[in-house]
């Protein structure tokens, strides 16, 4: 069975409450800066007591706004002292977002095109699953995408095939395999049973100590302490080992790539070996922009000329989201 392979942006899942990377930017020093005791600030001053840092989050945040780069990441391979503090604020509205309390994906919202994948792969006969052939390399930290897969899986065959074994559980999971270039927030509880991180726990958290501030501090301190080790940055040189084999092997074993949300930044294309001197496998490759400005003539002009330097087909019909993208585009579902 031919496999579709996508490649997902920070776009591919933002109208589903996750932030794109200026966001993330902004909402980092605003934090920091516009309220001494926000919860943000109380975990990393928590950091910064033990374990003894002699850099500021007050410093971090001003030179992160006045550097005017609208990306953490890259801030903090410009400032390395501030590495540590990029991965706390990047884990802590990951985990927010994880557990937005007035969004609920298993409630079909118009946005979710995880459904149209469910949809796809669904089979009556477990024995037959997958019904199509899916891959998916993620530029993001969230767990979105294999919880969702893993909930629904899991709530429609359990019953008759029972998952009562972690082999069975990563298994299943492997039929759709899901790598996360950079890392992710942790490991979810299907994946590894000992120092997990459960998903949408945040929501979970707040509602139990919404009126104990301090608990509720420490309660997302440890969590985080145990995020960060996972989660890589861009320009990060660990991030050229370990999943890099198996995700260049995916991408080669793809009959088509369909890159969702992505900004094709040119170091990313080169880490998936897609640089502009290997573009003939996979043959098929497809892009979606998350929020493009369709009358800037100029705008398309660019973005198809840096398509084109790497094989890929952009497609300018006026789709408003990824879901009707992938119903009425052909050829990416």
């Amino acid at each position: 069975m031919k496999r579709i392979t996508y490649i997902l942006g920070a776009g591919s899942n933002c109208k589903m409450g996750f932030p794109l990377g200026k966001e993330l930017y902004m909402n980092t020093y605003k934090e920091i800066l516009n309220d001494p005791k926000s919860i943000l600030n109380q975990i990393l001053e928590l950091f910064v007591l033990e374990m003894e840092i002699e850099q500021y989050p007050i410093e971090f945040a001003k030179m992160l706004k006045l550097s005017n780069l609208e990306s953490v990441d890259e801030f903090a391979y410009h400032n390395p002292q501030y590495e540590l503090f990029a991965k706390i604020a990047i884990s802590y509205f990951i985990l927010k977002a994880e557990g937005k309390p007035d969004f609920d994906i298993f409630d079909f919202p118009e946005e979710n095109w995880y459904r149209l994948i469910w949809k796809n792969i669904y089979n009556s006969e477990f024995l037959d699953f997958p019904n199509k052939n899916y891959g998916f390399i993620t530029f993001n930290y969230d767990r979105s995408l294999e919880n969702y897969l893993y909930t629904t899986i899991f709530n429609t065959y359990n019953t008759r095939h029972k998952f009562n074994s972690k082999r069975s559980r990563t298994n299943v999971m492997k039929k759709i395999p899901i790598y996360h270039v950079y890392g992710k927030l942790g490991n979810l509880p299907f994946e590894k049973e000992s120092k997990y991180l459960e998903y949408g726990l945040y929501k979970e958290l707040i509602l139990k100590y919404q009126n104990k501030i301090p608990t509720l501090v420490k309660k997302l301190f440890n969590i985080i302490k145990q995020s960060i080790d996972t989660i890589k940055l861009i320009y990060d040189e660990r991030t050229l080992a370990g999943e890099l084999k198996e995700i260049h092997e995916l991408i080669s074993n793809s009959s088509k790539l369909v890159f969702l949300g992505f900004a094709y930044n040119s170091l990313n294309m080169t880490i998936l070996g897609l640089d502009k001197t290997n573009l003939d496998y996979p043959r098929d490759k497809f892009g979606y922009c998350h929020d493009f400005e369709k009358n800037n003539k100029n705008l398309i002009s660019q973005l198809t000329a840096i398509l084109k330097n790497y094989g890929i087909g952009f497609n300018e019909n006026r789709y408003n989201n990824i879901k009707q993208y992938l119903l009425e585009e052909d050829g990416v579902l």
